[in-house]
């Protein structure tokens, strides 16, 4: 009897370490899966922290970028027409900023014709830089070239491009237009008067002086590379021989910038005469470029001269 009761306290005795050893094992289980949630937690905090720091980053860069972009828009409307991206769109009058806006659609059969209206030119056709700004291919003039019309002379500045043509000449857009612009300060007030010539282009045989300065545009954007002196020339585009005296002189009127702030101080000279570039030369500035053509603007009561 007494061994019965032996073998019975043994197995309870068994029994009870076995419980004990099954629940300091699901203790510890469970210690560590607190601690594991405890380090996923940890994980986790760090992992949205750091995406925190990344994205208070990017917002930092992202800012920085559109204070540079501002900051350039700036300088660059200072030099006359090349203020931001236009996406106004070209076909038909729009925004009124005033009586006298350009471009304008010139009706050649209405224009007054005068003999007063010549402009001198006098210019070392140094072309030292072409820079890529985005929405529009830029060329800079060495100091030291002038043109002199109507008793002002005016400093050459740079020359850019649209596409298409800003204005039209009965009702025809052209498929680039290039401006040269020239400014003048009045020493007594500040204000800067412009003289833009404005030369456009129809798709023929390539242009020489596309093709100097083609292979130089940066493809970076607000990206400039300097010329060689004497690499481009202005002459190789404007010493061309006219067809007939229906190609000679130019068509002028008063008008504005054709970029905010619309500024009506350009004094617009038109070639009669149109260039020619070929189809892959003009599809090289237009990609680069986009549309960046205003509108036509109203003509109002300004008489439109030809010379």
């Amino acid at each position: 009897m007494k061994q019965l009761i032996y073998v019975i306290l043994l197995s309870i005795l068994l029994s009870t370490a076995c419980n004990s050893s099954k629940e300091i094992n699901i203790s510890k289980t469970l210690q560590d899966n607190r601690q594991t949630e405890e380090l996923e937690e940890i994980n986790i905090s760090k992992t949205l922290q750091d995406n925190r720091q990344t994205e208070e980053l990017e917002e930092i860069n992202i800012r920085k970028i559109l204070q540079d972009n501002r900051q350039t828009e700036e300088l660059e409307a200072q030099f006359f027409d090349i203020s931001e991206e236009n996406k106004q769109g070209f076909a038909l009058p729009g925004l009124d900023h005033g009586l006298i806006q350009s471009p304008i659609n010139v009706l050649t059969k209405s224009v007054e014709h005068v003999d007063s209206r010549t402009i001198t030119v006098r210019y070392k056709d140094e072309v030292n830089a072409v820079a890529n700004l985005g929405h529009t291919i830029q060329l800079y003039f060495a100091e030291g070239s002038t043109i002199s019309a109507h008793g002002k002379t005016f400093q050459f500045k740079q020359m850019h491009f649209h596409t298409p043509s800003e204005h039209q000449l009965d009702g025809m857009t052209y498929p680039m237009e290039m401006h040269i612009v020239n400014a003048a300060e009045d020493q007594e007030n500040g204000r800067i008067e412009y003289l833009v010539v404005s030369i456009l282009f129809k798709m023929g045989g390539e242009n020489k002086f596309i093709s100097d300065f083609r292979d130089l545009i940066p493809e970076e954007i607000h990206s400039v590379h300097n010329i060689q002196a004497g690499r481009v020339r202005l002459s190789d585009l404007l010493m061309v021989t006219r067809k007939d005296k229906s190609e000679e002189g130019l068509y002028f009127y008063k008008g504005s910038l054709t970029t905010p702030p619309f500024t009506e101080s350009v004094n617009w000279y038109i070639d009669k005469h149109t260039y020619e570039a070929s189809p892959e030369q003009i599809h090289t500035i237009e990609k680069i470029e986009g549309h960046n053509a205003r509108q036509i603007q109203e003509i109002h009561e300004r008489v439109i001269e030809g010379s």
